[in-house]
């Protein structure tokens, strides 16, 4: 899906927020592209957007408003991340949790060293 024009970079005091949008900025696009037919539509239709993971707030922290919060668009990587499909997303998706991969570790060394922990008769 191509991004709208309403994304920019945006510099909010020290930190830069890069291809970013406006919750307003976005329902006034819907509205002047006419996918929408008044702010409380188009806000529905943010709302499914962020349940689709096609966008996300920028600290996750809200769900689509008509307000000045920032959003962005989902990337293909983080949508793979998300629901992987192919065997290197499963991967990747190994690699960029630490939780998981430290299970792995633990499970691995525990199995390598149970000659060591049971008792030698």
């Amino acid at each position: 899906a191509a991004e709208p024009t309403v994304t920019r970079d945006i510099r909010n005091g020290k930190i830069n927020y890069y291809r970013h949008f406006y919750g307003t900025e976005a329902v006034d696009w819907m509205l002047a592209n006419r996918i929408a037919k008044d702010r409380r539509q188009a806000v529905a239709y943010g709302r499914a957007a962020i349940r689709a993971a096609e966008i996300v707030h920028c600290t996750r922290g809200h769900d689509f408003k008509d307000e000045e919060l920032l959003y962005r668009f989902v990337s293909e990587r983080e949508k793979r991340l998300i629901n992987p499909e192919t065997p290197l997303d499963y991967v990747q998706l190994l690699l960029v949790n630490p939780p998981i991969i430290f299970s792995v570790i633990a499970v691995v060394l525990f199995i390598l060293n149970i000659p060591y922990l049971l008792p030698q008769q």
